[in-house]
């Protein structure tokens, strides 16, 4: 008799923690990662201007909290591994023509790309270059 009120015990704790794990989430499919934007996540947007999608989908990443407030500073943007410019590119991609873009924080774009990122970078990979973000 014991054996079997511990077996239901154990049992019953397996289903819970099950349960558990298995609730978590958006409840879409979609991983979401705060520096990381795929392109299932834009296939909900594919005809709205890559700049719209973002401030829709990653707010934070046009006012970073850690970067110093600068006035009329703006987060530059590299495309397919190209020399980063203005945040005005964004205006100029589809959200359907994007495979990923990634938020890099200031220290982050220092590194790759050297100084001059106060507020970090914005690396877009379009689906024609073969990038993953």
């Amino acid at each position: 008799m014991r054996r079997i009120v511990m077996r239901l015990a154990i049992a019953a704790s397996l289903i819970m923690l099950f349960q558990a794990c298995v609730s978590t989430g958006s409840g879409d499919g979609v991983r979401r990662d705060r520096d990381l934007i795929v392109a299932e996540e834009l296939a909900n947007h594919p005809t709205m201007m890559l700049a719209d999608a973002i401030r829709q989908l990653r707010p934070r990443w046009m006012n970073p909290r850690d970067a110093p407030a600068l006035a009329g500073a703006t987060v530059p943007v590299a495309v397919d591994g190209g020399v980063p410019q203005g945040w005005m590119i964004l205006d100029t991609l589809r959200a359907g023509q994007v495979q990923s873009v990634r938020y890099h924080s200031a220290a982050d774009a220092t590194m790759r790309w050297g100084t001059g990122f106060p507020n970090g970078l914005i690396e877009v990979s379009t689906m024609g270059s073969g990038g993953g973000g």
